[in-house]
C-alpha cells in the first residue's frame, strides 16, 4: 500500500545552496492507478523511453522552480485503499504546508500540473482550503495556475468498466473497493457537488486544460481483453473557467501527459504555458518610493515678471533696515517673508521688545520721539508712531532705497 507523500523533484533533498534561487513552486499530483504500476506516481509522467519530463526536463526549462510530486493510493484493484479523495486533498495540503514553513518560501507562487483524477484531487482541496482557511487560507492564495490533462471534471466513460472489475476483484480477494471511482461517473452526483463548491473559487485561478483527441487500448489484467475507447470526452474535460485555454494535443488519455525530449511538440506547447504562468506568477518587487522633496514656493508669472523687471540687474550693495513696531513684533514677520520672496537674504528676525519702566515710557511719549527706516548716517525724523527698532539685512537695493540713503526721501516704517 502507497503512503501518500509528497516527494521534491528538484532540486535533489540532498543538495544545498539551491533553495535560494527558487522562486516558485510546481506540484505534480497523477491520476488513478488502473493498470496497477506500483511506481505509478513517477510513470504517470515518464515517456516509454525513460524520460520522466517533470524530474528531467522541466528543470533545465524553468531552473528556478521547485518541483513536487504527491503520490498517494489511487489503485483500483490490487492494494486498494478505503479512503476518500477528501481525505487524499487534506494530505496534499498539510504535507505542502509542512514544506512551506519558512517565511521566504510561504511567499512562492504555487501551480498544480494534474493528470485525470489527480486534477479532481486538486480541486477537493482548493475547496478545502475554504473550510480551513485559518492553516490552508494561503495556499489558495498563493496558487496562481492550474494545468489539467484529461481531467474528467464531469466524468469519464471508463469508469462503470473499472467499478465492475473492481467489484469482482474485491469479491475474490476481500480487499477494499476503491471509493474514489465514485468521484469518476459520468454525469455524477459527486462531480456535481463538487463543481458547485469549486464554483466560486475557480475564476481565481489561470487554466489550461488539455484534451484527449484518440481512444487508448487498455485491459485491467493479462486475461482480460483489450478495450480501446475515449476515456474522458472533450466536453467533460473542460472546466469551464472564464479565462480557461483548452489545447489538444492530439493524443490519448495515458501519453496525454508523457513526452520524450525538449524537441518533443507536444512538450513545447506544455513548456511554453508553464512558462507563462511562472513569469505572470511572479510579480518584480516594487522599486522603493523616492524620498520627498519640498519643492520651492512657486509665484505667480505676474509677480516673478515684476522681481525680474524691478531687482534682477541692480548690484548687491549696502545694508537695509527695516523698522519693526515693538508694540507688535508679530508685524515684523509678513515684512521679512515678503523681502525673502522678492530675493533678499541674510534676513534677521525682529528683537523681542525690552521692557521698560512706566517713568520712561511717560517721558518718551511726551517728549513725542520715535524711530524710523533709515541709512547709515541719516538721521531719524519725528513721527506719531510708536518706537521702532532696526533690523539689519543684506541685499539688493532699490533705486528708492538708494534713493533714500541719499536724503532724497523720507524714511518709511514699514509695520
Amino acid at each position: 500500500m502507497v503512503t501518500a507523500t509528497l516527494k521534491q523533484l528538484y532540486p535533489p533533498p540532498n543538495i544545498a545552496g539551491v533553495s535560494g534561487e527558487l522562486n516558485i513552486d510546481i506540484v505534480f499530483v497523477h491520476g488513478l492507478n488502473i493498470k496497477d504500476e506500483k511506481d505509478h506516481g513517477r510513470l504517470t509522467w515518464t515517456h516509454k523511453n525513460g524520460v520522466c519530463w517533470p524530474e528531467m526536463l522541466l528543470p533545465k526549462s524553468i531552473p528556478t522552480a521547485r518541483v513536487l510530486s504527491f503520490e498517494y493510493n489511487s489503485a483500483v484493484f490490487r492494494g486498494t485503499s478505503n479512503a476518500r479523495l477528501q481525505d487524499h486533498a487534506d494530505s496534499l495540503l498539510d504535507q505542502l504546508r509542512g514544506k512551506r514553513v519558512e517565511k521566504s518560501v510561504a511567499k512562492r507562487p504555487i501551480i498544480f500540473v494534474c493528470h485525470s483524477l489527480g486534477g479532481l484531487l486538486v480541486k477537493q482541496a482548493l475547496i478545502n482550503t475554504r473550510t480551513n482557511h485559518e492553516q490552508y487560507g494561503d495556499i489558495s492564495k498563493r496558487t496562481y495556475g492550474l494545468m489539467f490533462f484529461g481531467t474528467p471534471h464531469s466524468g469519464g466513460n471508463f469508469v462503470q468498466f473499472a467499478k465492475c472489475m473492481a467489484n469482482i476483484w474485491s469479491a475474490h480477494t476481500g480487499e477494499p473497493k476503491n471509493n474514489m471511482l465514485a468521484m469518476l461517473g459520468k454525469e455524477s452526483i459527486l462531480t456535481e457537488l463538487m463543481t458547485e463548491a469549486f464554483r466560486y473559487q475557480k475564476d481565481k485561478f489561470k487554466v489550461v486544460s488539455f484534451v484527449e483527441s484518440r481512444p487508448m487500448k487498455i485491459r485491467s489484467a493479462v486475461w482480460l481483453p483489450f478495450a480501446s475507447k475515449m476515456i474522458v470526452d472533450r466536453e467533460y474535460a473542460i472546466l469551464g473557467n472564464s479565462a480557461e485555454l483548452v489545447l489538444d494535443l492530439n493524443r490519448d488519455h495515458s501519453s496525454l501527459c508523457k513526452f520524450s525530449s525538449h524537441q518533443d511538440p507536444a512538450y513545447e506547447i506544455v513548456e511554453r504555458h508553464l512558462k507563462e504562468f511562472v513569469r505572470k506568477a511572479i510579480k518584480p518587487p516594487k522599486p522603493p518610493r523616492p524620498s520627498k522633496v519640498l519643492a520651492p514656493p512657486k509665484y505667480s508669472q505676474r509677480s516673478q515678471h515684476h522681481y525680474n523687471q524691478h531687482y534682477t540687474h541692480y548690484p548687491q550693495m549696502g545694508t537695509v533696515t527695516v523698522a519693526a513696531s515693538t508694540t507688535s513684533d508679530s508685524k515684523a514677520a509678513p515684512v521679512i517673508n515678503f523681502l525673502n520672496a522678492l530675493g533678499y537674504s541674510s534676513v534677521s528676525p525682529p528683537l523681542p521688545a525690552k521692557k521698560k519702566n512706566r517713568s520712561k515710557s511717560a517721558s518718551s511719549a511726551s517728549s513725542g520721539k520715535s524711530s524710523g527706516i533709515s541709512s547709515s548716517g541719516a538721521s531719524s525724523t519725528p513721527s506719531s508712531s510708536p518706537k521702532m527698532k532696526q533690523i539689519e539685512m543684506s541685499s539688493s537695493l532699490s533705486p528708492d532705497i538708494i534713493a533714500m540713503r541719499n536724503g532724497a526721501h523720507n524714511p518709511i516704517s514699514l509695520v
